[in-house]
């Protein structure tokens, strides 16, 4: 037991009072959401808790709280017209959020938007003086953080050397972590790398996963499909004799400004002990999405639909690219996120 009371002003959370206190602002539900970095399910959670704690009635539908201000704090109106005033001058704490892989395409993209949202996120990589491999900055990194986000990748995909890289950086994370009290360990994995364990990287990410499940910090796994950014790359490594051999099967890819947004309602969240999955908004045939993406990019290259092809030395199933139900999708299209990406 942590000492807290359990009604009263007193009782509430650091985050029960900060949404308390936006609300009271006049931000609806949905804004506190956007502006938390929390889903709107949350919101409505950490308020009915709030209006518990308080003995104040809540019927479901309410997405506002009855509140008012009278000398710089905030007031609650009861049902039966009592007022309830909030201290105001007490400062709510942000998370230290650490990005292992801090400066890359989607670690740059946490720290930047978890940084909007008021946490102090901190950017951890070799370029920092932080290197999991060797350990070297870890217990200086973690040192007061919540939560950790791994968004690094291995330097090489030879299988030998996948494998080591994630087996010892995550390994050597995991330690530091423990000893730094850290208590959200959270993991980019990839979507279908259960259904293709004879791909070496596929088969060092799933290494990677059951460190992290055994290790005893609670965690949260998030499987994303493959980003919108690598498809130029996929293409040209997919070219035979000037053609591009494409499997015909699902996919749907995602923007890492979605990936970005999913990683990091997630690190905020409580650990799911699990895994979900994220996605694009648009499922495809693999071989369309790249004709249209090369008509796009006013690439004269032919695509061929070849249900041979290889991903990344893999012979493709129609579905081991695409998650399952219930899984998270993004909102930019393929279409939004290249019309950004030409107007920078």
């Amino acid at each position: 037991m942590d000492g807290r009371p359990t009604t009263g002003w007193d009782s509430l959370t650091a985050s029960e009072l900060q949404i308390v206190r936006l609300v009271a602002g006049g931000v609806t539900n949905k804004q506190v959401a956007d502006r938390l970095y929390l889903s709107p399910h949350t919101v409505s959670t950490h308020l009915w808790h709030a209006f518990t704690k308080l003995g104040i009635s809540l019927r479901v539908e309410h997405t506002r709280l009855p509140v008012t201000t009278e000398g710089g704090c905030l007031v609650l109106a009861d049902d039966d017209g009592a007022h309830h005033s909030a201290p105001k001058a007490r400062r709510v704490p942000t998370m230290k959020i650490v990005v292992i892989g801090g400066t890359g395409l989607i670690g740059s993209k946490l720290v930047k938007k978890l940084g909007e949202h008021g946490h102090e996120a901190v950017a951890a990589s070799p370029n920092t003086g932080v290197n999991t491999l060797t350990g070297e900055g870890l217990a200086e990194v973690l040192k007061g953080a919540q939560v950790v986000i791994d968004v690094s990748n291995s330097p090489s995909f030879e299988r030998e050397a996948v494998m080591k890289f994630f087996q010892t950086s995550t390994g050597n994370l995991l330690a530091a972590e423990a000893a730094a009290g850290v208590g959200h360990h959270v993991a980019v994995s990839i979507v279908g790398t259960e259904r293709m364990p004879e791909n070496g990287y596929f088969a060092a990410k799933i290494a990677q996963e059951k460190l992290i499940e055994k290790s005893g910090i609670p965690f949260s796994l998030v499987h994303s499909t493959q980003f919108f950014e690598f498809a130029r790359g996929i293409a040209d490594e997919s070219t035979v004799d000037g053609k591009v051999h494409i499997a015909p099967v699902l996919f749907q890819p995602i923007a890492g400004d979605d990936v970005a947004q999913a990683v990091g309602r997630t690190a905020v969240g409580t650990p799911l002990n699990g895994r979900i999955e994220i996605a694009g908004p648009t499922q495809y045939k693999m071989d369309e999405f790249f004709r249209k993406a090369l008509a796009a990019w006013g690439d004269t290259r032919e695509v061929v639909a070849d249900p041979q092809a290889r991903y990344f030395g893999s012979v493709l199933g129609e579905r081991s690219l695409v998650p399952g139900e219930g899984a998270q999708l993004g909102t930019i299209t393929y279409k939004d996120w290249l019309d950004q990406s030409t107007a920078k």
